[in-house]
C-alpha cells in the first residue's frame, strides 16, 4: 500500500535522526513535519481512534526495524551527504549499494534500465 510506505518513509527519518543524535524519537503533536504528515495520513485511512493507535504503533514499529536492519547503509549515506551537500539518484544508489552501478550497466544496454527500476531517477537527496 502506498501509503503506509510514505507513512514508514515519514516514520523512519523521524527514527534515525533521534538514533544518529543518541535521542529518543520526538513523537506527538509538533514533534515534526513528517510525524504530523504520518499521523494524518492514518487518519484518512482508518476511523477509529484505537484502530488508528494500533496501525502507527505497527508502523512505528516497523519502521524502527527498517532502520535497524539499514543503518550501515544509512550511515554511508548520511556521511555521503555531509562531504558532497547533495546526491543524485544514481550517486545515492552507488553510497547504498557500491557496485551497484557496474551490475546495472552489466544488465541493460548503455547504462540505462527501464524506468521501472528508477522510480527517483533524476530526483536530488539533499540533508534538511
Amino acid at each position: 500500500m502506498r501509503a503506509e510506505r510514505d507513512i514508514l518513509t515519514y516514520l523512519a527519518g523521524e527514527i534515525a535522526q533521534a538514533r544518529f543524535l543518541r535521542k529518543r524519537p520526538r513523537w506527538g503533536h509538533g514533534a515534526s513535519s513528517d510525524n504530523d504528515t504520518a499521523v494524518d495520513m492514518a487518519f484518512h485511512l482508518f476511523e477509529s481512534k484505537e484502530t488508528i493507535e494500533a496501525y502507527l504503533k505497527y508502523c512505528c514499529q516497523r519502521a524502527k526495524d527498517l532502520v535497524d536492519c539499514s543503518w550501515s547503509e544509512i550511515e554511508r549515506l548520511a556521511q555521503a551527504l555531509v562531504e558532497k551537500r547533495t546526491l543524485d539518484y544514481e550517486e545515492a544508489l552507488e553510497v547504498i549499494a557500491p557496485g551497484s552501478k557496474t551490475l546495472r550497466e552489466a544488465f541493460a544496454p548503455a547504462g540505462r534500465m527501464p524506468s521501472a527500476y528508477h522510480p527517483c531517477a533524476g530526483t536530488h537527496i539533499t540533508p534538511a
